[in-house]
Protein backbone atom coordinates (compact mmCIF):
# COMPACT_ATOMS: atom_id res chain seq x y z
CA UNK A 1 0.00 0.00 0.00
CA UNK A 2 2.77 2.34 0.89
CA UNK A 3 4.49 1.53 -2.46
CA UNK A 4 1.82 2.05 -4.00
CA UNK A 5 1.03 5.81 -2.37
CA UNK A 6 5.18 6.62 -3.23
CA UNK A 7 4.74 5.80 -6.84
CA UNK A 8 1.59 7.66 -6.99
CA UNK A 9 2.86 10.81 -5.81
CA UNK A 10 6.62 10.28 -7.88
CA UNK A 11 4.66 10.25 -11.00
CA UNK A 12 2.31 13.03 -10.34
CA UNK A 13 5.72 15.18 -9.53
CA UNK A 14 7.02 13.59 -12.50
CA UNK A 15 4.19 15.50 -14.36
CA UNK A 16 4.31 18.64 -12.77
CA UNK A 17 7.95 18.95 -13.47
CA UNK A 18 6.78 18.16 -17.00
CA UNK A 19 4.66 21.20 -17.49
CA UNK A 20 1.74 18.98 -16.54
CA UNK A 21 2.75 16.71 -19.88
CA UNK A 22 2.69 13.16 -18.95
CA UNK A 23 3.60 12.53 -22.33
CA UNK A 24 7.10 13.41 -22.03
CA UNK A 25 9.73 11.07 -21.57
CA UNK A 26 10.32 10.76 -17.36
CA UNK A 27 12.16 7.98 -15.48
CA UNK A 28 9.99 7.36 -12.25
CA UNK A 29 11.86 6.96 -8.99
CA UNK A 30 11.23 5.26 -6.02
CA UNK A 31 10.82 8.04 -2.65
CA UNK A 32 12.58 5.56 -0.25
CA UNK A 33 13.17 7.97 2.58
CA UNK A 34 11.10 10.57 4.55
CA UNK A 35 13.33 13.35 3.87
CA UNK A 36 13.21 12.67 0.07
CA UNK A 37 9.61 12.73 0.58
CA UNK A 38 9.28 16.07 2.36
CA UNK A 39 11.09 17.64 -0.38
CA UNK A 40 8.73 16.21 -3.11
CA UNK A 41 5.83 17.49 -0.90
CA UNK A 42 7.45 21.07 -0.40
CA UNK A 43 8.44 21.05 -4.11
CA UNK A 44 4.55 20.53 -4.78
CA UNK A 45 3.45 23.02 -2.52
CA UNK A 46 5.46 25.99 -3.26
CA UNK A 47 4.58 25.39 -7.33
CA UNK A 48 1.86 28.20 -7.06
CA UNK A 49 3.75 30.39 -5.77
CA UNK A 50 6.78 29.78 -7.87
CA UNK A 51 4.25 30.54 -10.79
CA UNK A 52 3.32 33.89 -8.80
CA UNK A 53 -0.30 32.37 -8.12
CA UNK A 54 0.09 33.26 -4.66
CA UNK A 55 2.42 34.76 -1.88
CA UNK A 56 2.39 31.89 0.51
CA UNK A 57 1.67 28.03 -0.48
CA UNK A 58 -0.70 27.94 2.21
CA UNK A 59 -3.23 31.09 0.38
CA UNK A 60 -3.24 28.26 -2.38
CA UNK A 61 -6.70 26.94 -2.32
CA UNK A 62 -6.24 23.34 -3.75
CA UNK A 63 -3.14 22.90 -1.82
CA UNK A 64 -2.22 20.24 0.88
CA UNK A 65 -0.21 22.38 2.61
CA UNK A 66 -3.23 24.41 4.65
CA UNK A 67 -3.41 20.69 5.92
CA UNK A 68 0.07 20.85 6.78
CA UNK A 69 -0.31 24.14 8.68
CA UNK A 70 -2.98 23.23 10.74
CA UNK A 71 -5.67 25.38 7.97
CA UNK A 72 -8.59 22.99 7.22
CA UNK A 73 -8.43 22.33 3.24
CA UNK A 74 -10.61 20.69 0.85
CA UNK A 75 -9.92 17.74 1.66
CA UNK A 76 -8.52 15.42 4.71
CA UNK A 77 -4.83 14.62 3.99
CA UNK A 78 -3.83 11.13 4.89
CA UNK A 79 0.18 10.83 5.71
CA UNK A 80 1.42 7.34 4.45
CA UNK A 81 5.02 7.63 5.40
Amino acid sequence: RTYRFRALISYFIGIAVLGGNAYKSYQAKLIQTNAMMINKINYIHHNPVKRGYVDKATHWRYSSARDYEGIDGLIQVERFW
